[in-house]
């Protein structure tokens, strides 16, 4: 992503990012979750 961020500002930035394809639920962006499913590194 852009550098670090929390919650809301994370779902907000994954929407744009995939021009309002994808808006995960809060409960989703958890960061070891998206870090197993490579998303994050």
């Amino acid at each position: 992503m852009d550098g670090p961020a929390h919650g809301y500002e994370l779902i907000q930035r994954l929407e744009t990012k995939t021009e309002g394809r994808w808006r995960p639920s809060p409960g989703s962006v958890y960061p070891q979750l998206l870090a197993d499913d490579g998303l994050l590194e």
